[in-house]
């Protein structure tokens, strides 16, 4: 980005331009530090309903909206797709989430993350059932907590920090008290 930044820093010479691409934050994080102020984010979606229209409901339910997926020739290819997709996000790009674990580390065990915005999360119905139907070995409720705090067998209640260490290791430090 520094020929870039020469371009747009010259006085008097408008210059702009249209990056496209995947935003992984490593690449997010060098535009940030190398072009601050002079750059701004679109963040895309993938396609809607409105997008598509009604004729197009029961494809865009069973593909999903990314336009790869979506546009594929068929059924089986756009499954195809959507498993490439998972399978590069999961080896590739989940450790770039700033969790400190990749799907490899966590040695086969099923661990869900449940984001509270309230700071005293109860358990649900809808926890105990996500946990047996999804087959985790952990739920963890992220919250803004100072300590972590078990709400049932598989179900802590963690900081946002012990988040980070509890997907690396699948456990969640305990108060000693």
């Amino acid at each position: 980005y520094p020929v870039l930044r020469v371009l747009l820093d010259r006085p008097g010479t408008p210059a702009r331009f249209l990056l496209l691409g995947s935003a992984s934050p490593h690449l997010v994080r060098g535009v940030t530090e190398s072009l601050a102020g002079r750059v701004a984010f679109v963040d895309m979606q993938g396609f809607s309903l409105d997008d598509v229209g009604l004729v197009a409901e029961r494809m865009l339910w069973l593909r999903g909206g990314f336009p790869r997926s979506f546009l594929a020739v068929d059924d089986g290819a756009s499954f195809a797709w959507r498993n490439d997709f998972l399978r590069s996000f999961s080896e590739r790009d989940f450790g770039t989430l700033g969790l400190g674990a990749t799907p490899a580390s966590l040695g086969g065990r099923r661990v869900g993350f449940e984001y509270k915005v309230g700071d005293a999360p109860k358990l649900t119905r809808s926890m105990a059932v996500a946990r047996h139907d999804l087959d985790l070995h952990r739920l963890f409720v992220v919250a803004p907590v100072a300590k972590p705090y078990t709400l049932a067998a598989g179900i802590d209640v963690v900081p946002l920090a012990d988040a980070i260490d509890a997907a690396s290791s699948g456990k969640s430090r305990r108060p000693t008290d």
